[in-house]
């Protein structure tokens, strides 16, 4: 690239060097008509010229130069803030998926902690419900709903005599107020002790 503008700048100063000397000779051709012709001066004068195009040319290299320096000091230090800003961003990304990745890990520890302790009640419920059972040991009849006060008897019981009565799960769970699990538990363990 520099020796592109250096070329260039050259031809010019060339191009002009010759337009000048023409112009000149052009001039002095129309002044040929009068008798003195003093080429000596007109050495000096041509001599003049070129030594003033070759001072324009050498200024305008140098500061052509002057300025590719500069350029290419404003390249590298754009080259270095770009590997620094690319730094920058794939710590933050490293950083960003670190926090992802602990979040998914607290968020299944708190899944799985939830997990646990339902795993623990329902367990209760089970020894609680097998317990309660084992103590009757009787076989169970259906007792006609006008005969029991449901206030007053077991939950198991009056599980089973809504059940007994049609009801769903669902609708037994509300009417008494439990838990869905709690009323298809009791429903279960009766079926498997049935058979």
């Amino acid at each position: 690239m520099e020796m592109i503008i250096v070329v260039s700048v050259v031809l010019l100063t060339v191009t002009v060097v010759l337009v000048m000397v023409f112009a000149y000779l052009r001039h002095m051709k129309t002044q040929q008509a009068s008798p003195h012709l003093d080429i000596s001066d007109l050495e000096e004068r041509v001599l003049e010229l070129v030594n003033r195009f070759q001072h324009i040319s050498a200024t305008r290299i140098n500061t052509f130069e002057q300025k590719i320096k500069e350029m290419s000091v404003l390249i590298q230090h754009a080259n270095e803030s770009y590997m620094k800003l690319t730094s920058v961003i794939s710590e933050a990304y490293k950083a960003e998926s670190e926090l992802l990745e602990r979040s998914r890990k607290k968020e299944m520890e708190t899944l799985f902690g939830k997990l646990r302790s339902e795993k623990v009640e329902s367990e209760n419920v089970v020894e609680y419900i097998g317990s309660t059972v084992s103590e009757k040991r009787e076989p169970f009849s259906p007792v006609p709903p006008d005969a029991v006060d449901l206030r007053t008897s077991s939950i198991e019981h009056q599980i089973l005599n809504l059940s007994s009565e049609g009801q769903s799960a669902e609708d037994i769970a509300e009417s008494l107020q439990i838990g869905r699990g709690e009323v298809q538990l009791v429903l279960e363990l009766f079926r498997r002790k049935k058979k």
